[in-house]
C-alpha cells in the first residue's frame, strides 16, 4: 500500500504537476512553487511525527498520509495554478507523515537480524516504485486526459490509506 502512494507521490513532481502546468502555459516559476510547497510540507510532516510521536501510532500516521497525499492529488488537478504550493503543502504533509511511519514499523516489526537486509529490499522497492509511477502517470494522462488521470491516481491513495486504517484496525 505504501508503494503505491510512493509512486502516485513521485509522479506528481516528475509527470503530473509539469503535464498541468505545460498545458496552462506556465513557466518554471509556477513548478517551483509546487516543489516549494512540497518540501515545506515533507518538513512539517516530518515535525508534526516528531512532536507528536509518543501518541501518534505508525499505521494511522500512515493511512492519515496516504489520503493526505490522496488530497493532494485532488488540489493540483482543481485549485488554480496560483495555489498550486498549497497543493504541493498538502501533499508534502502526507508524506512527511507516511515515511517515517513506514520506516518506524519496519524497524519495530522486522527481528534485529533481518532489519538491514528488509529496509534494504524496501529502499529498493521505493527507489524502483518512484519512475514506475511516473512512467502510468504519463501514460494514463496520454491516454485519458488529466481530468480523468489525477481522480485515478487520488482513488489509489485513498484506497491505500483505507487499506492501512483498516489494517491498522485489525492489528490493534
Amino acid at each position: 500500500a505504501c508503494l503505491a502512494v510512493v509512486a502516485v507521490y513521485q509522479s506528481m513532481d516528475d509527470v503530473t504537476v509539469p503535464t498541468r502546468l505545460l498545458a496552462a502555459g506556465a513557466g518554471p516559476d509556477r513548478l517551483a512553487h509546487f516543489v516549494l510547497g512540497s518540501c515545506a510540507g515533507v518538513m512539517l510532516g516530518g515535525l508534526l511525527v516528531a512532536a507528536l510521536a509518543a501518541r501518534l501510532r505508525s499505521i494511522p500516521a500512515m493511512a492519515i498520509g496516504a489520503a493526505l497525499i490522496a488530497v493532494g492529488v485532488l488540489a493540483i488537478d482543481q485549485l488554480p495554478l496560483h495555489w498550486l504550493w498549497s497543493a504541493g503543502l498538502v501533499l508534502g504533509l502526507g508524506a512527511g507523515l507516511l515515511s517515517p511511519a513506514a520506516t518506524t514499523l519496519l524497524q519495530q516489526r522486522t527481528p534485529a537480524a533481518s532489519r538491514l537486509a528488509v529496509l534494504g529490499a524496501v529502499s529498493a522497492g521505493v527507489e524502483s516504485v518512484g519512475p514506475l509511477g511516473s512512467l502510468t502517470a504519463g501514460l494514463l494522462i496520454a491516454s485519458l486526459g488529466l481530468g480523468y488521470a489525477a481522480p485515478l491516481m487520488a482513488a489509489i491513495a485513498l484506497a491505500a490509506a483505507m487499506l492501512l486504517w483498516h489494517s491498522g484496525r485489525r492489528s490493534g
